[in-house]
């Protein structure tokens, strides 16, 4: 998106398109207050006028243009109300693709799967569709009703402007006492939710080794932590709700109270009771509604800033927004460095090397060496600290998604099938002919087993769907890795789960792959698939211990087969010779 080539926060775009839309609702705010008027204006009139004339002419006219101008009040609100929920929609889908963008980041920055971005996005729809907004602007037209109270009499504004402060005084100390308590318990919920979250993930072992009551213990602390905080939060904004709803009718007594006083003294006319009662509940009802909905503030305020921090890419990370023709595959590793985030050291350390398009390079070496993340590395899923990989000439990392998948083909180390049939999997979740799909399957030596399942290519598979052995998943993901065809693949361990016959088929795809121009790189330790590259990169702890042929590579880790009579009779006229 244009949003990652530049490297600008999203939200703000958001804000600048909102803004249309809120001065609309901040305009019909204007018009329904001034509407509300007309009922304390009526009560007045009745009680000065009719009641004292005794005219039903006079009474039914009033009332005829009071109800008109509460209808007109009506249809306003509703107009709002539509406005701001098609704006809470526009949001969701406006925002949403970002949100869903920052959780794969956050998902590969942290391998912690989370959708708190989309929740996030849910909690400020609620926040825009309700009354926050509308209180708001509320807010900003309560001088019109100040200005009707000191119209009555001095006496009665200066005693609206009291209350008022008063009622802003509790909004900040419903501020200042439940907001860390309320920001705490969040941060608690979201840190106890994502701990079951991931237990869950690996339930085989949490129930074949009986851990379940530590799963669940460790669970319990950090959510009955999160209550606590919730309740001390909540107790306080309940102590400042009671005491806002006592303190509205004691605001109400007083200004009767006054009223009457000013009415014997011949200050005021009788009927201006009723108004000065009615404008008082209507400007004091917005700062009671804050109080009230106070809870919601502090999630949507909340959720605001998490958004505002996950979906914001830096432009040392931007993409590139344009697509990219289709490469040869020549790839070029320059002075690559990467240092994971949290931690001081680097796992890969300036790391140079090149392959040739039609190569098969395998990498190798001891386990923490640094092999499942330089694959990440190769295929652009992380960014480098420093240094790059390039595919002719351009940046791996920059390269723009959609048309760098369309020519590359990856296999992770943990293979994951997606929800859905297993010709949605290999496809991509593309539309594309069952031609395409069968072809990568044939590609990947798959098409028979795939065959034998209960529907073939129809089979629903994935968390929710058929269940697959360990190397079935795994066979089905490499046919996934080379549908296309790719010109760029790196397999990590692809080989972990295969048995024998798998192991063949796997051969035989990296065979076939390569006879296409492909550029091949497969992480792995087992011989068989290393005797099938060109070259090897041995890597020990983050850095190169060896880059070359096949062979060579193979006699640096001790991995050479033994030789056979005739290779040994050879070696043995060789010496003789150098002798």
């Amino acid at each position: 998106m244009s949003m990652e080539a530049t490297g600008k926060n999203p939200l703000k775009g958001v804000i600048r398109k909102s803004i249309p839309a809120l001065l609309i609702v901040g305009f019909v705010t204007l018009l329904t207050t001034v509407s509300f008027l007309v009922v304390p204006l009526y009560m007045m009139q009745v009680y000065d006028r009719v009641v004292a004339s005794g005219n039903f002419g006079t009474l039914f006219a009033l009332g005829s243009i009071t109800l008109f101008a509460l209808l007109v009040a009506t249809a306003l609100d509703y107009a709002r109300a539509r406005i701001l929920r098609r704006m809470s929609t526009w949001f969701s889908r406006r925002v949403g693709i970002d949100a869903i963008e920052a959780g794969i980041r956050q998902a590969i920055a942290s391998r912690n799967q989370t959708a708190q971005s989309l929740r996030d996005i849910g909690e400020i729809r609620s926040f825009i569709a309700g009354e926050s907004i509308v209180t708001g602007f509320e807010l900003l037209w309560s001088p019109v009703f100040f200005a009707v109270l000191f119209i009555i009499h001095f006496y009665l504004g200066v005693i609206g402007i009291i209350a008022a402060a008063i009622m802003v005084l509790l909004g900040y100390l419903s501020e200042v006492m439940s907001k860390k308590s309320l920001t705490d318990a969040g941060k608690k919920n979201l840190a106890a939710t994502a701990t079951i979250g991931n237990s869950l993930r690996n339930a085989e072992v949490i129930e074949a080794m009986g851990m379940s009551d530590r799963i669940i213990g460790r669970w319990q602390k950090e959510n009955d932590e999160a209550l606590d905080l919730a309740e001390q939060g909540n107790d306080r904004l309940s102590v400042i709700n009671a005491f806002s709803k006592t303190f509205l009718l004691y605001v109400k007594v007083v200004v009767v109270t006054v009223s009457v006083i000013l009415v014997l003294n011949d200050q005021i006319s009788p009927g201006a009771i009723f108004g000065a009662f009615i404008v008082t509940a209507l400007l004091l009802r917005p700062f009671n509604k804050v109080i009230g909905s106070y809870r919601q503030l502090i999630s949507a305020r909340n959720a605001w800033a998490r958004l505002n921090e996950d979906l914001v890419v830096d432009a040392r990370y931007a993409r590139l927004d344009s697509p990219m023709p289709r490469p040869t595959g020549a790839v070029t590793v320059d002075g690559l460095v990467y240092i994971p985030t949290g931690l001081s050291h680097a796992v890969i350390r300036g790391i140079s090397f090149a392959m040739s398009p039609g190569e098969v390079v395998g990498i190798a070496g001891p386990s923490a060496a640094g092999k499942s993340t330089l694959a990440r590395l190769l295929m652009g899923i992380v960014a480098p600290t420093s240094g790059s990989v390039r595919i002719d000439g351009t940046s791996v990392y920059q390269w723009e998604r959609r048309s760098f998948g369309a020519f590359t083909g990856y296999m992770p180390q943990s293979v994951a099938l997606l929800d859905g049939t297993v010709r949605q999997n290999i496809s991509r979740f593309l539309d594309v002919p069952i031609d395409e799909v069968i072809a990568a399957a044939k590609r990947a030596d798959v098409h028979e087993m795939i065959g034998h399942l209960p529907f073939g290519y129809d089979t629903p598979i994935g968390d929710s769907g058929y269940v697959l052995t360990g190397g079935q998943r795994q066979r089905i993901a490499l046919a996934r890795a080379l549908f296309g065809p790719p010109r760029y693949v790196v397999l990590d361990e692809p080989d972990a789960n295969l048995d024998q016959e798998g192991e063949a088929a796997l051969l035989r795809a990296i065979r076939t792959t390569v006879e296409e121009g492909a550029t091949v790189v497969v992480v792995t330790h087992r011989l068989s698939v290393l005797q099938a590259t060109d070259k090897i990169l041995v890597l020990k702890e983050g850095r190169i211990s060896y880059y070359g042929w096949r062979d060579k590579a193979l006699e640096e880790l001790g991995m050479l087969p033994a030789p056979t009579p005739e290779r040994r009779l050879i070696k043995a006229v060789d010496n003789n010779v150098g002798q």
